[in-house]
């Protein structure tokens, strides 16, 4: 027993002078780059002796290596998680994507960028991209999975997005600034074989703030398919969930298409409109996609529409129904008749189309 403990010490202790080992090398390869620093300095930053140097590593060569990795931990974990729930929200995740990629560079600058040797940076940034290519391939193979069509082969496809697009964010300070996502849902419609003038008409997104009126409008507009629908409540619902995130938005041109909104504490869908202009066209059905991606797999939610009876439940029952709002609850609010429906939130996306 008294042997286990000691062995459990000594990989304690072991682990311990190898992480000093490497902090020391971070320190060195940061300031000075991979040419500039050699293992002798490496050990001194550390204040360790050179041979203990080859009891934890084989080479300088494997020591920048650990070092560059260790860089992308976290990295890592965010991009397999964004793979992960492409299955769930295949329409918002390239949006996701160079998202990611531009606030990772962010990230990056910020931390290291004038602190950093420019050797080092590079072969950071190159890093980034190389261990990005699997990952994008992946959410384009679910992509493709729900209909898309891409044009070259989904390796093809998947270098150049990460290091065309991709690699505007890791270099381009200004990137969303200067337009350069929505360059990229151009570019990426393009390689998707998709019409450039209505690849806006497959993207849900968070609204801007300056939208506020337009989704109002929107929603007095499509008023009558609304239960309990009282035009003050609704702006000040529409506030509320554009404060939280909690609204995603279809938009063409200068004109909300669609939107929808929903509730993570309550675990309900509040609202969705379609613009008669834009219906029959899937956006009731993306829109309803991307809202119930942003809870967990197995969570149940709930919708309040109009009962059967109604003029005008037919349409909206359908497609509640399509995506599993089957258990329905009669129930009367301020008076009206209405009709409360569950679902529970699906691993995989309901595509309709």
């Amino acid at each position: 027993m008294a042997g286990g403990v000691d062995l459990q010490k000594k990989a304690v202790k072991d682990n311990a002078k190898k992480s000093k080992i490497l902090s020391a090398a971070a320190n060195c390869f940061i300031s000075d780059g991979f040419e500039g620093t050699s293992i002798r300095k490496i050990m001194n930053e550390a204040g360790a002796e050179v041979g203990l140097f080859y009891y934890y590593f084989k080479s300088k060569d494997d020591i920048y290596s650990a070092f560059i990795e260790s860089l992308f931990i976290d990295y890592r974990s965010k991009i397999i998680g964004m793979t992960e729930k492409a299955v769930r929200s295949p329409y918002t995740s390239f949006i996701d994507i160079f998202g990611m990629f531009a606030d990772e560079a962010e990230r990056f600058r910020n931390e290291f960028v004038g602190k950093m040797h420019e050797s080092t940076l590079r072969d950071i940034r190159d890093r980034s991209l190389e261990i990005s290519v699997p990952y994008i391939k992946q959410i384009i193979e679910v992509l493709i999975e729900y209909g898309a069509k891409p044009l070259i082969s989904t390796e093809e496809l998947a270098i150049i997005m990460t290091y065309g697009i991709g690699n505007l964010f890791l270099r381009d300070k200004e990137s969303r600034l200067a337009g350069t996502d929505r360059e990229s849902m151009k570019t990426t419609a393009l390689l998707f074989g998709l019409d450039l003038e209505y690849v806006s008409l497959t993207l849900p997104r968070i609204p801007y703030a300056e939208e506020a009126e337009k989704i109002t409008a929107l929603a007095e507009l499509c008023s009558e398919n609304f239960a309990d629908y009282n035009a003050e409540r609704m702006a000040r619902l529409i506030k509320k969930r554009m404060s939280s995130g909690e609204i995603f938005v279809i938009a063409h041109k200068n004109n909300i298409a669609g939107f929808i909104m929903f509730s993570k504490k309550n675990k309900t869908i509040d609202h969705i409109a379609v613009s008669p202009d834009y219906r029959r066209i899937g956006i009731a059905s993306r829109l309803m996609v991307t809202a119930m991606a942003q809870f967990e797999v197995g969570e149940e939610l709930s919708a309040v529409t109009f009962r059967q009876e109604h003029l005008m439940s037919d349409g909206v029952s359908r497609m509640y129904k399509k995506f599993g709002f089957d258990d329905e609850k009669n129930i009367v609010v301020r008076g009206e008749p209405l009709v409360k429906r569950t679902a529970v939130v699906p691993e995989k996306a309901i595509i309709t189309e």
